[in-house]
């Protein structure tokens, strides 16, 4: 008896201490599981700290990178307007109309700048030209003027090809400026003098800006010690390094900023730029740690229930939970991924779509309006004077309409727009259509333009008839523009197999491939400048543009073309001019 109760106290205290032992057990794990949940959420905060001013690191000086980027396009426009005789001669004070004569409204607006200022060889200022705040064109304010010209190691910059970049502070305005030294357009001599383009960093700038790198920024012109004290704080801070991450000092948004410091035109950093920066990953750190800190409690609690009861087989059961939360996580983040990038992807093109219908409303209607209306007033009664402003209307309406027009078709092709309306093509027909649109330019310029039909030539294919002229259409009022003696030759026949793989243009047995060339005898193409042709917006001369007009998109959209058409463009070996050759299947 007294055996059978020490047996039942002893096996009691057994399943007690038993009892106490997976109390404790689960006591242990609840408590670790707590302690792991704090030490997990400070190492996430911290390393969620990190990739946020890795980030931020890198979003600011992708705006520095902007900045730059607008800084070698505002060089390029300078070196166009100092590398010409004329402003060369006005730098010398022999070209005193200069001003009046080539800078008009629209140099400031094509190429959005706000002044252009011309130095003599000795820093002093002799003119120029600004676009003011209320849009019209007058002189150069002459506080902008004076803040240029303080700096003489502005206007004189060490290396002539590189020039010089910096900020100017002028009635409350900032400008962005860049200098290039003036001399003649080929570049020999000695240089005389220096064109500063000017642009207002005003709200419109910054809002592009903001535009391209999502990023709210704000300039200030700061001087220490007459600034609020955190802007002394910042500048003594950025004095050590080119940038400065402070995380969530904005105000209004708690967003991590970005504070640069910029160089004036003097080489001092007298100009503080404040970048809001997007605070997401702060958001998503956070949001982990909460997540981390309810689940891990969670389960401390699902411990502490049921230690007395399956503290191993809770143990299991909880893997295999967190692998199944892991997985569907998994899957619903890949599902939202892939739903936000369909959505990018259908608001892109239907952005793109819009843009294009606009564009073609908005822009082409008035100038086909404007170019109406100018040929109703060129055939009334007009002064010389008048008639000579009319004609230039019309011309600058016309290249107007061509770049307008080549910016669409390239565009429409970018995004697949574009669909070839297969039908039957008379060639030699065809061919004689596009040439005679050239004849009456070939005549005014003495030049000869002939046809010539190879006796294998085909006398019909299956293509797009309005595309094939387009490309010959193109290449024919190239050879013409660029013509001024002897004449233009084109060639048609048949592209044989040989040729064919030369080009790597795909055959199949029986097809039938129409080949064009179409030879001139102008200045022809250097060699070293032959791996221009067909990028997009390029032409092998910085003055092409300003002599003869154009995008440099001719050429690309050409060979788009033909690609679609099952062929191929090319420039061919010429000893004397340019040659272009192009090949289109018919498609039978």
């Amino acid at each position: 008896m007294n055996t059978d109760r020490l047996a039942s106290k002893v096996g009691l205290r057994e399943e007690v201490a038993r009892e106490i032992r997976f109390l404790i057990l689960g006591v242990a794990v609840a408590l670790l599981s707590v302690g792991a949940a704090i030490i997990s959420s400070g190492i996430i905060l911290d390393r969620f700290a990190t990739l946020q001013r890795e980030s931020a690191a890198a979003v600011s000086q992708g705006v520095l990178q902007a900045l730059d980027l607008r800084a070698e396009a505002m060089l390029g426009i300078a070196s166009e307007y100092a590398n010409w005789d004329s402003a060369a001669d006005f730098a010398e004070g022999k070209s005193p109309d200069f001003l009046e004569d080539e800078l008009f409204d629209n140099t400031f607006l094509f190429n959005s700048v706000n002044a252009m200022l011309f130095f003599d060889r000795a820093g002093e200022f002799i003119g120029g030209r600004a676009m003011q705040p209320d849009g019209v064109l007058g002189p150069v304010p002459e506080s902008l003027a004076t803040a240029v010209g303080r700096s003489k190691s502005f206007l004189h910059p060490p290396r002539v090809e590189s020039g010089s970049v910096g900020f100017v502070s002028a009635n409350d305005e900032v400008f962005f400026v860049v200098c290039r030294t003036i001399t003649a357009s080929d570049l020999s001599g000695p240089h005389r003098g220096s064109l500063v383009v000017a642009s207002r960093f005003d709200t419109e700038m910054m809002r592009k800006l903001e535009a391209l790198t999502r990023v709210s920024m704000r300039i200030t012109p700061i001087t220490p010690g007459t600034g609020p004290a955190s802007s002394d704080v910042v500048y003594s801070r950025l004095l050590g390094g080119s940038l400065l991450f402070v995380d969530g000092t904005d105000p209004v948004t708690n967003a991590p900023t970005a504070h640069a410091l910029l160089k004036d035109v003097t080489g001092a950093h007298s100009i503080l730029m404040d970048m809001v920066l997007p605070g997401r990953l702060r958001e998503l750190a956070v949001t982990a740690e909460n997540v981390l800190r309810f689940s891990t409690l969670g389960v401390a609690a699902i411990f502490i229930a049921y230690a007395l009861f399956m503290v191993w087989e809770l143990a299991r059961r909880r893997r295999e939970l967190t692998e199944r939360v892991l997985e569907q996580e998994a899957l619903a983040k890949a599902k939202e991924e892939a739903e936000q990038l369909a959505e990018r992807a259908t608001a892109a093109d239907r952005a793109k779509s819009e843009f294009l219908a606009m564009m073609s409303h908005e822009v082409r209607t008035p100038l086909n309006a404007v170019l109406g209306f100018s040929e109703l007033l060129f055939h009334g009664e007009l002064s010389p004077e008048q008639r000579n402003h009319v004609e230039t209307i019309q011309s600058s309406g016309k290249i107007l309409l061509a770049v307008i027009n080549d910016i669409l078709d390239f565009s429409k092709i970018e995004a697949g727009k574009i669909q070839l309306q297969y039908e039957p093509l008379q060639v030699r027909q065809a061919v004689a259509d596009v040439v005679r649109l050239f004849a009456h330019e070939a005549q005014s310029k003495h030049i000869e333009l002939r046809t010539e039909f190879a006796a294998d030539a085909p006398t019909q294919i299956v293509t797009d008839s309005t595309r094939f002229a387009q490309v010959l259409v193109n290449l024919l009022s190239n050879a013409v523009k660029f013509t001024s003696e002897g004449g233009v030759l084109v060639r048609v026949g048949r592209c044989h197999p040989a040729e064919l793989a030369q080009h790597e243009i795909r055959a199949q047995e029986g097809s039938t491939f129409l080949r064009v060339s179409v030879h001139d005898s102008g200045v022809g193409i250097p060699e070293a400048e032959r791996h221009k042709l067909f990028k997009t917006f390029t032409q092998l001369d910085s003055s092409t543009t300003r002599r003869f007009g154009g995008t440099g998109l001719g050429l690309a959209i050409s060979r788009r073309l033909c690609q679609m058409m099952g062929g191929d463009i090319w420039l061919a070996g010429s000893d004397h001019g340019a040659e272009f050759v192009f090949a289109v299947r018919s498609n039978e």
